[in-house]
């Protein structure tokens, strides 16, 4: 309980915050629109560099993909083919697919078939982890506030490790910001992308100051 209640302690309101100071045609090679989120597309790193969407309590489902259901992952033709990443690129690098979209905002047939626009290569402690916790506490915050946007801000060192035939760059560090402007609502999270984590850190420990990110 107390791990919780520091989580609700350390969320300082933030200044008005909008998806349009990241996701435009400055920042962006490609943005992509969908009913579900937006993405701003980056073609030399071959991925997303912010990724936003939002959750509603009365649109959340809970039919999620059982253990025994295979999720289909399809290159995104919105993306110019070569500038495109592909599940093969995937085989043996030592990351998963990591979708940045909550799943439980999805219908069960668009759960079922991600776009690959969707995913960044994820460090697989990092995703079968502390970021699955994260997501959980996104629906808590869902349900507690009515509703919340979710800011994804990926990050790239300078030459990035990368992976498979179609050089997909591994992204360096993962932000995640939770806000609600009206309920003045604003929680950040930083996450390293490495392959030696500390599996023994809590959600808490990965928190940081919205105000020193965003500011």
């Amino acid at each position: 309980m107390r791990k919780i209640y520091l989580l609700w302690l350390l969320a300082a309101p933030l200044y008005a915050l909008d998806t349009k100071d990241y996701i435009n045609p400055t920042n962006c090679n490609l943005i992509i629109k969908q009913q579900n989120y937006q993405a701003c597309y980056n073609y030399k790193l071959k991925g997303n560099i912010y990724f936003a969407y939002q959750l509603e309590a009365k649109k959340l489902t809970t039919n999620q993909p059982s253990a025994s259901t295979k999720i289909s992952y399809y290159p995104d033709l919105a993306i110019p083919v070569e500038f495109r990443s592909y599940p093969e690129d995937y085989t043996n690098s030592h990351y998963d697919f990591a979708t940045m979209l909550n799943l439980t905002n999805l219908h069960t047939k668009l759960k079922n078939n991600i776009s690959m626009a969707t995913v960044i290569p994820f460090e697989s402690q990092l995703q079968q982890g502390v970021w699955t916790a994260l997501e959980s506490h996104e629906l808590s915050l869902t349900k507690r506030y009515g509703r919340i946007n979710v800011l994804n801000i990926i990050t790239y060192d300078d030459s990035p490790l990368r992976i498979g035939n179609h050089q997909i760059a591994v992204p360096s560090n993962i932000i995640k910001v939770i806000y609600n402007n009206q309920k003045r609502l604003s929680q950040c999270f930083s996450f390293h992308n490495e392959l030696m984590i500390n599996t023994s850190k809590n959600l808490i420990d990965y928190q940081v100051s919205c105000s020193m990110l965003l500011n």
